[in-house]
């Protein structure tokens, strides 16, 4: 968000804030996925650790996905098929669910986040559990790329 320090956030009504432009606050998620902890230096991190949870979604859908239609094992049925696919699911869903969780405590429901989360759980209620890893890990690589081109910018 701003860091301006005589900034005072403004809200709508509906408790939503008005002010902070949307790159404000795109640059402030770039920020919040960046350790501070640290000391500053010229050394390159991979990217290979930012996108190693969908590259694990990615394979653990991939392999879902065949074992599903071409393999069609009799074990890879109901609980086993369930705990595979949420096991895909985990690495990018994880991170967007506690995204929606902050938000919604901050009275903040329908964000982005929320949306996501509602979309792939409802996904998995109907049973379209490829489906829902698909949409999540999507959206998950779709913020990834966008925080890379931040960074870069």
């Amino acid at each position: 968000m701003n860091i301006d320090p005589n900034h005072k956030h403004t809200y709508d009504e509906h408790g939503q804030m008005t002010c902070c432009s949307l790159e404000e606050k795109i640059n402030a998620k770039a920020d919040d996925s960046h350790d501070h902890s640290h000391e500053h230096s010229d050394k390159h991190v991979s990217p290979w650790k930012e996108f190693l949870p969908a590259i694990v979604s990615f394979v653990l859908l991939l392999l879902g996905i065949v074992l599903d239609q071409f393999i069609q094992p009799e074990f890879f049925k109901g609980t086993p098929r369930l705990i595979w696919y949420i096991s895909a699911y985990i690495p990018v869903g994880i991170p967007v669910l506690k995204d929606a969780f902050k938000a919604m405590l901050k009275g903040d429901f329908f964000t982005e986040f929320f949306l996501m989360s509602l979309a792939t759980i409802g996904a998995f209620g109907i049973e379209e559990y490829p489906e829902a890893v698909a949409v999540m890990l999507f959206y998950a690589v779709g913020e990834l790329f966008q925080s890379a081109a931040v960074k870069r910018a």
